[in-house]
């Protein structure tokens, strides 16, 4: 009697071998994918260590450049706008941004209190420059103000990319006088007007070209060089 699969019973099945040739040709499969597998275990590294390096140079914040910034401003009105600047850079000719809140970068630690209901929303930040702005965001990210915004380049940026500046509307003859057509709706307030600029040397208009000078009047035709007069008759003795 045989069992099921065609064999005596109580033997047991041989399993199939594999001739040398197929031998052969299996080890020459595996040795060129070898080479592919390789391959793509190191593109996958170059990758990843790529995408390392590009998270290590991104900053632990978000920054945006000032163009972004003013349509932040424009968009959400009541936006808190901090400037880490001294005092006396606040209030200097160089102005600040509009009804911005000075909290000078070195008591910044000492006063989060004063904005800690803003921890849970996005405002702006800026400084001077760069360098004192990226101090500041360090602070306020160690901190929990993850949506805090940095703007680039400081308001050295904001001035140089053509934004305006702001001080109070008491600070007469440096600032430019009331016109809510200048202002816009947006920037309508009672209490901060626009910086004084002096105008660019390029748009200062030539001085106006002086008259040219009248002729002086010419001599009558008859007149000439005048004749000494004759000397009086002299008496007789």
């Amino acid at each position: 009697m045989k069992s099921p699969a065609g064999h005596p019973p109580g033997t047991r099945r041989r399993e199939p071998s594999l001739s040398p040739r197929r031998f052969r040709r299996a080890c020459l499969l595996a040795l060129l994918a070898l080479p592919a597998l390789s391959g793509c275990r190191s593109t996958v590294h170059r990758i990843q260590r790529w995408e390392a390096k590009r998270e290590a140079r991104r900053p632990p914040f978000h920054a945006v450049l000032p163009a972004v910034a003013d349509s932040i401003m424009r968009d959400a009105q009541n936006v808190l706008v901090l400037d880490l600047r001294s005092a006396r850079e606040f209030n200097s000719d160089t102005g600040h941004l509009y009804h911005a809140i000075n909290i000078p970068l070195d008591r910044l630690p000492y006063r989060l209190i004063e904005i800690r209901s803003y921890r849970d929303q996005t405002f702006l930040v800026y400084c001077r420059d760069n360098s004192c702005g990226t101090a500041g965001m360090a602070v306020l990210t160690s901190s929990g103000f993850d949506d805090a915004i940095l703007v680039r380049g400081g308001i050295e940026r904001w001035i140089h990319d053509g934004f305006r500046t702001y001080l109070p509307a008491n600070a007469t003859g440096r600032v430019e006088k009331r016109n809510d057509l200048l202002l816009g709706r947006e920037f309508k307030s009672d209490t901060e007007l626009p910086v004084l600029r002096p105008v660019p040397p390029s748009k200062v208009p030539p001085p106006a070209p002086k008259p040219p000078a009248a002729p002086l009047p010419s001599p009558p035709p008859d007149a000439g060089v005048p004749v000494p007069a004759e000397p009086p008759p002299a008496l007789p003795q």
